[in-house]
């Protein structure tokens, strides 16, 4: 059975579907992966799958774009002729939904692991987007067989908003998982307890109940270290995280 996946980036390709690609391989299925051109990283084909670089747009909505990667991604698919086609991150979910049942795909699946900073951050030009990508979530999970969410607050967003119309396809996940081998555990060390956030700088992420848990606690534990590692957002100045 071949397989297609719809990637975001190359990098989430490596870092969160490794152990996932290795599975499938494992349980005999020809596996190979679709990726977007502007962030293509040489790391991606030491998977040991065929990859198959394609031009997407990562963020915004621009129709001549998304038509393009649209038709790019047809055009892949009636070629490959997967058996199946399993996309994560709003544009292959999408784009590549559609474009599998254009091309006759008899299975489809899409993962979604978030909603965005379009759903999760309030101003009025989100409300107004928000309206188009929920009619584009709705036309390209309607050929899914099943879709996968990772977070329970995003399935049931998804049934509010009509996204999904058939809560039948959803199946319900718990997160990426943690390779024990590759991150055992470890004793704790000595010296004042320190937390430790890891993600990009984004008020959805979770850096905001981060700051604020660390203050209530500061106020108790003052010898307690907060550290936030990641890439930083230009949407929130620094200041407002130190």
């Amino acid at each position: 059975m071949k397989v297609m996946i719809l990637a975001g980036n190359a990098r989430s390709l490596i870092a969160n579907r490794a152990d996932l690609i290795r599975d499938m391989r494992a349980a005999g299925l020809d596996v190979a992966a679709a990726v977007p051109t502007a962030d293509y990283l040489p790391e991606v084909e030491e998977l040991g799958i065929t990859i198959y670089p394609v031009e997407m747009g990562r963020t915004g909505i621009n129709p001549l774009h998304d038509l393009k990667y649209l038709l790019a991604l047809r055009k892949l698919l009636r070629r490959v002729r997967p058996h199946a086609v399993f996309g994560y991150t709003i544009k292959p979910v999408v784009y590549g939904s559609l474009a599998a049942r254009m091309a006759g795909v008899p299975q489809i699946y899409s993962m979604i692991t978030g909603l965005g900073h379009v759903f999760t951050t309030e101003n009025a030009r989100n409300r107004r987007l928000q309206k188009v990508i929920a009619l584009l979530y709705r036309s390209g999970l309607a050929a899914n067989r099943k879709v996968f969410f990772q977070n329970p607050d995003d399935l049931q967003e998804f049934i509010d908003r009509s996204m999904l119309k058939d809560r039948s396809k959803a199946v319900r996940t718990y997160g990426s998982g943690v390779d024990m081998q590759r991150f055992s555990r470890e004793p704790l060390p000595d010296g004042p307890a320190t937390f430790l956030f890891i993600g990009r700088l984004l008020t959805e992420k979770g850096v905001a109940e981060f700051c604020e848990a660390a203050r209530q606690l500061r106020a108790e534990f003052p010898e307690a270290r907060f550290i936030a590692v990641g890439p930083h957002d230009p949407n929130l100045p620094h200041r407002r995280v130190e």
